[in-house]
């Protein structure tokens, strides 16, 4: 019967900004922004139901992750019409 091989584990990565502070690197973190979206899925979010719209502060990544699964869609804006603007002369 062959014996079960133990894996090593992978070394363990250490900061080396000690040694070598150009070769540290920083995330850059994506700012958080409110953002206006029209509830298009069956559940709720932020408590807004489909047809709603509802304002949330996000990054893009988190936008673009509810866009994806379906929950939500980017709100229009709001302009008026041409028509309403032609009725106010």
């Amino acid at each position: 019967m062959p014996r079960a091989t133990h894996r090593a584990e992978p070394p363990l990565i250490q900061d080396r900004s000690a040694d070598n502070p150009a070769a540290t690197r920083r995330a850059v973190r994506e700012e958080a922004r409110v953002r206006a979206f029209e509830v298009t899925g069956p559940k709720p979010v932020a408590g807004r139901v489909r047809g709603e719209r509802v304002d949330l502060c996000l990054t893009e990544a988190q936008a673009q992750a509810l866009i994806e699964a379906g929950h939500v869609v980017p709100a229009e804006a709001e302009r008026p019409s041409v028509a309403a603007k032609k009725g106010d002369d």
